[in-house]
């Protein structure tokens, strides 16, 4: 499996990728800006030779990003995951630095987010260390939802010591400050009329207009899933000629759309990992939602009715696979208590595989 500290991350603000020592001279144009190390305990990075022990302390740590703004292509900064405790189950990020143009921008941010989602399907805690007098990112810190734990000396790769502050974020906060279904909309839905069934061939020509939204959403959040020509009309002719497509309406519209298939995915069989039962199953494929419905609950309503119907019908395993960089759906699936098993491979891919026993 390839190093999971440095994957390529984006969407459609920013992109993050692995940091190559060829990158060298590009990142120093950015960090020779004094001003931007003007609030960090080491303020001379600006410096070629203090940047150059900086870089080669980024790309040691096996973990480090160029980050780059999508709209212009410039290089914006850097930053890094780094010190992974597999005991723990934590890992630090930091380091991370942004030529003064982007100050203020939502780069960082939008970069945090890319960083928390997909790390937090690896640990369950996530550090920082902040100077203690840098009031710029102890403030990021505080927008992020970071807890202060306190002071620390941090010793950094071939610097001085240096009295930093540890902030803390935890995976269960972080998912519960990110849900994306709100009381505002619950409150909404309570009236409305919701209901999950077997699609029809009537339902056609909706369900394929809610799958490609949903592949150029994926598309515009950086995600690589559903980028190769699938699915397509043609597979929505054969879930619903199948039996297998089910939607789920809002008020008679078609709102969200999945694939049930029972006991028959032939790539789960050959799993890199285990399943955590050899019972019967369904296999959800293929969740959608349109594009008004999105940030709504419904992808999270859809797992909900499957549930049910598959609880009705005597079969208590639900069995389902993403891409890593489906942050959405993996946060789904945390939420829903889908346990992740291992690796599964689809047209050469890997992707991630989860069960969930029903009760």
């Amino acid at each position: 499996m390839e190093n999971f500290l440095q994957p390529t991350l984006e969407n459609s603000e920013v992109k993050l990728v692995p940091l190559e020592e060829g990158d060298f001279e590009r990142l120093y144009k950015v960090a020779s800006d004094p001003e931007i190390w003007a609030q960090h305990p080491n303020k001379n990075r600006w410096e070629k030779e203090p940047f150059r022990n900086f870089f080669e302390g980024a790309m040691m740590s096996g973990g480090a990003f160029l980050i780059l703004d999508k709209e212009s292509g410039e290089v914006a900064g850097s930053t890094r995951f780094y010190d992974h405790s597999e005991e723990e189950r934590s890992v630090f990020i930091g380091y991370t630095f942004y030529g003064t143009k982007f100050w203020g921008s939502k780069l960082n941010p939008q970069a945090k987010k890319l960083m928390l989602d997909y790390i937090f399907q690896y640990v369950d805690l996530v550090k920082f260390h902040v100077g203690a007098e840098n009031r710029r990112s102890r403030k990021a810190m505080e927008r992020l939802g970071a807890e202060l734990k306190g002071e620390i000396i941090v010793a950094y790769h071939g610097e001085p010591d240096r009295k930093n502050v540890e902030y803390w974020i935890n995976k269960k906060a972080w998912i519960m400050q990110n849900t994306t279904q709100s009381v505002v909309h619950h409150q909404q839905t309570m009236n409305s009329e919701i209901n999950f069934r077997k699609a029809t061939p009537e339902d056609a020509g909706q369900i394929w207009q809610i799958l490609q939204q949903a592949i150029r959403r994926r598309k515009n959040d950086g995600s690589r899933q559903w980028q190769d020509g699938y699915p397509n009309p043609e597979t929505v002719e054969r879930d619903i000629a199948h039996g297998i497509g089910y939607v789920l309406t809002e008020n008679n519209a078609v709102v969200a759309y999945a694939a049930v298939i029972y006991n028959d995915e032939p790539a789960y069989e050959a799993i890199e990992g285990k399943w955590l039962s050899d019972a019967d199953f369904n296999v959800v494929h293929r969740v959608a939602v349109s594009d008004e419905a999105a940030g709504k609950g419904f992808a999270t309503e859809i797992f909900r009715r499957i549930e049910e119907y598959s609880r009705q019908n005597g079969v208590f395993s639900i069995k389902v696979d993403t891409n890593f960089d489906n942050a959405a759906m993996l946060r789904i699936l945390e939420k829903l208590g889908y346990t992740y098993c291992g690796e599964v491979y689809f047209r050469g891919s890997a992707r991630r595989a989860f069960e969930k026993i029903l009760r």
